[in-house]
């Protein structure tokens, strides 16, 4: 970041950033070191920024959708968030055409936990 505004009278500005989305809560990528002093200790906001970049830069892997499948989990008491992750996932994985299976098997693992806490709750 700090190499992109070496030269302050022409920044190097990212130019390929993703419109914001519900998954990331609606972020937008950071653009100055400035912005991501202000996050660095809030780690659900820099994990947020984390999944941007990677997803901007590396694209669709296994590692990123692998990432956001257990950041979901870490998140079952959040149901709307969580299921968001999710849905965000599957997206990443049918547009890059990558199997299914295992976002099956972090669903499934994520709504049984979901309706233990739902029935707690009662």
């Amino acid at each position: 970041m700090q190499l992109r505004y070496k030269n302050t009278a022409a920044p190097i500005l990212k130019n390929n950033l993703a419109t914001p989305i519900k998954a990331y809560e609606y972020y937008e990528e950071c653009q100055t070191v400035e912005e991501l002093e202000a996050i660095k200790n809030d780690s659900h906001r820099f994990r947020l920024e984390c999944f941007m970049i990677r997803e901007r830069l590396a694209g669709v892997t296994s590692g990123l959708l692998n990432s956001l499948d257990r950041y979901a989990c870490k998140y079952v008491t959040d149901y709307e968030h969580a299921l968001q992750i999710y849905s965000h996932a599957c997206y990443l994985r049918l547009s890059a055409q990558i199997d299914l299976d295992k976002l099956t098997l972090s669903l499934e693992k994520c709504t049984g936990v979901m309706y233990q806490l739902a029935e707690c709750n009662m």
